[in-house]
Formats: structure tokens, C-alpha cells, sequence
């Protein structure tokens, strides 16, 4: 037997009746999801001398063994100064191997409307941002000495700062009439 789609809809608005109804009738549930594998980073690049600006020598692969922390983004015992400020360094312009941290974020909303009449509406409004509080590093610090001793080179690769905003709450309240 087929029933008329009219039907359906009667037999779902039968079923919220009453306090379910109220509760859940009105109501609107928003998301936004947000997914980020990173970059890859600049290379560092410098010789100390403003004539001669190039990139840098690399040795080995710097994602390779280092950490991935804040402390020690990757290796930079991979890189050296160029033989000669003639000769260009081997490194690319982007380190491939090594990537910005990935970003992660869910933002909620939930709307209710609650009808006092045909025309007099009042809106419950609650939104939240970065739900999960999920922190979002930034980019190692990339700058090169021309003597890179592990003095010199102490902030090398490491993380000094984040790119996302702590978690938020947001709560509004809207009459229409």
C-alpha cells in the first residue's frame, strides 16, 4: 500500500507532539569542519653577506630523527654554509621533507526559534569556535647564522607561536516581530 507523502510528514509531525515538539521543533544545527595537512616551509637562506643573499647548502634530510616539537621543529645540523658566495647552495626554495603543522578545527552552531505568534519570533543563537581547543602550531623559526654554531643556531627550527584562537563561546538572543 502506498501511503501519500503527505502522509509521512503528518505521521513525523504527529510523533514530535507535545514536549518533544517544543524541544526539538524550531531547531537548526550548523558545522564547519576544518582540515589541514600543512606546508612545506621556506628555506633558510643568508650567507651574512647583503650582496651575496643565497640559499644555503643541505646535507641530509632535516624531517629525518628530529622530534617535531615546539623545542625542535627539525634538524638543522642538515644544513651548512655555502663553499664559495659564487657558487649557489644546494637546497631548494621550499624544504619539502619538512611541513608546517596540519590544522584541525570545528566550529558548532545551534539555532532555536521559539513562535509566540504568527509574527512574534524570538531566535536562541549559540555558536562555538574551535570546539575541540585544538592548539594549531606555527612555522619553526628558519633564520641562518653564517657561523652556525649550536649558539648561534639555539633558536633554529623551533616554534614560538601558534596560529588559531583558543576555543570561544558565542550567545545571541533575536525577537522578530
Amino acid at each position: 500500500m502506498d501511503v501519500p507523502a503527505a502522509g509521512c510528514r503528518h505521521g513525523l509531525a504527529r510523533a514530535l507532539d507535545g514536549l518533544p515538539n517544543q524541544i526539538l521543533g524550531g531547531s537548526s544545527f550548523n558545522s564547519i569542519i576544518y582540515l589541514n595537512s600543512g606546508v612545506p616551509l621556506n628555506s633558510p637562506s643568508g650567507t651574512g653577506d647583503i650582496y651575496f643573499n643565497q640559499r644555503i647548502d643541505l646535507a641530509c634530510n632535516p624531517a629525518k630523527g628530529a622530534p617535531h616539537t615546539a623545542a625542535e621543529g627539525f634538524n638543522y645540523t642538515c644544513f651548512s654554509q655555502p663553499r664559495s658566495y659564487f657558487v649557489p647552495g644546494t637546497e631548494a626554495a621550499f624544504l619539502f621533507s619538512v611541513r608546517s603543522e596540519g590544522g584541525r578545527d570545528l566550529d558548532l552552531s545551534l539555532f532555536k526559534d521559539l513562535r509566540f505568534s504568527e509574527k512574534k519570533k524570538l531566535q536562541l543563537q549559540v555558536s562555538s569556535y574551535n570546539v575541540a581547543n585544538y592548539v594549531q602550531l606555527g612555522a619553526p623559526s628558519i633564520f641562518w647564522s653564517p657561523s652556525p654554531t649550536q649558539a648561534n643556531m639555539a633558536g633554529f627550527g623551533q616554534i614560538t607561536s601558534d596560529l588559531n584562537t583558543p576555543r570561544q563561546f558565542q550567545f545571541a538572543a533575536r525577537f522578530t516581530f
